[in-house]
């Protein structure tokens, strides 16, 4: 409501219908024409000039005109998404009221070093599109609080990023990205995203005292970064890594709630989170793990997954864990099932337990097969 919206519906909030249906069915060329007739309708339309959201998505533009700067006195909110842009213009630089631009799901292969004078923006989206490298500019937008850079073809971030004081959410996953500049600077942020690139060197992690959640998945680190000791975060995301260890103070984290870091090659999990006492959801699923902090399970655990680990005995302590929700232990080493697992989890609703070698043979299999009676009569299966 109340935007100057070009596209299949034509201009939608002007006054007297004098924009209605300027690129109705207009594509390419021809909409990179109209835009600049509707521009200079805009200067002096009076619903532009109060709400100042201008929404030209999804119009196959292949620029924006140098016009666009006709409209910066009032200009807030500029929603160019999924058009055939390749770049923007250096005008951008002239829209100093600007505090929202969305540019994503383009074809923009760089940004003008003008858009580190946007001093008023607060996000800037730019996921879906062909970008390299970021112009150190971007360390001056000083308002930023989302900058969103996801599928992108980024290979380094500019050290001037860190500058960004204000910023909340940061994300540049799905990139090309071996490693990022020291990132410490950043104090606001709440979300660092950067899962799915080519990651092989993470640098400190010590100033981010605001970080809620840290997403590194999917990357290439045989070792994580120095943290710090974040009092708010809660989800602390590594799996698909080469990792042979965990931080020793992940136990210095009290807010996290969840930890996911299978498809690793962990042998041990650090003794200190047994103190993280929010901890509920633990994704540890091939590595190279035989045992568990005992400790462990007197937290309130809702999911557990250790499956494909190399556990020759379910992990001491287990049975203490009646809040567990999701348990599991497939393909492991395990031969025997404890007579506990059919009566300790009043709340389970997943149990997993195939591919291990459990006995049926013997005094030791006659137990076994009681139990898993137990379990089969519980659940519709073992899954």
């Amino acid at each position: 409501a109340g935007c100057s919206c070009l596209g299949g519906t034509g201009v939608a909030g002007s006054e007297g219908g004098e924009l209605e249906g300027a690129l109705k069915h207009i594509k390419g060329t021809a909409a990179d024409q109209q835009l600049i007739s509707v521009l200079m309708i805009l200067v002096s339309n009076a619903k532009f000039q109060k709400d100042g959201i201008l929404n030209v998505s999804s119009n196959d533009l292949s620029s924006i005109p140098p016009q666009i700067k006709s409209v910066d006195k009032y200009l807030t909110d500029l929603n160019i998404s999924q058009n055939a842009l390749t770049s923007l213009p250096i005008e951008i630089g002239d829209l100093l009221n600007l505090k929202t631009l969305d540019a994503n799901d383009n074809k923009i292969k760089s940004l003008p070093a003008r858009i580190g004078e946007l001093k008023k923006l607060e996000t800037l989206l730019l996921y879906k599109n062909k970008l390299s490298t970021l112009p150190d500019e971007i360390g001056l937008l000083q308002a930023c609080t989302n900058m969103n850079l996801f599928n992108n073809d980024l290979i380094k971030l500019p050290v001037a990023l860190a500058n960004l004081s204000k910023l909340e959410e940061f994300n540049a996953a799905d990139n090309k990205l071996k490693t990022t500049p020291n990132l410490d600077g950043l104090t606001s942020l709440t979300r660092l995203a950067l899962f799915n690139n080519n990651m092989v060197l993470m640098p400190k992690l010590e100033g981010l005292k605001s970080i809620q959640k840290v997403e590194l998945y999917r990357n290439q680190l045989d070792n994580l970064p120095t943290i710090g000791t974040f009092g708010k975060m809660d989800e602390f995301l590594v799996a698909n890594n080469r990792l042979t260890e965990l931080p020793a103070n992940l136990g210095d984290q009290l807010a996290l709630e969840c930890l996911e870091a299978s498809r690793n090659y962990l042998t041990s999990i650090p003794d200190s989170i047994i103190f993280l006492a929010s901890l509920w959801k633990v994704m540890l699923a091939d590595n190279k793990l035989t045992k568990l902090p005992p400790g462990l399970f007197s937290l309130p655990l809702r999911t557990l997954d250790i499956s494909s680990n190399l556990f020759e005995e379910v992990p001491d302590g287990l049975d203490r864990c009646g809040s567990m929700v999701n348990l599991m232990m497939s393909f492991n080493k395990i031969t025997k099932i404890p007579q506990y697992m059919s009566s300790a989890f009043p709340s389970i609703k997943r149990l997993a337990y195939d591919g291990n070698p459990v006995t049926f043979e013997g005094e030791e299999g006659t137990a076994n097969l009681m139990v898993q009676q137990e379990l089969t009569a519980k659940f519709s299966s073992m899954g």
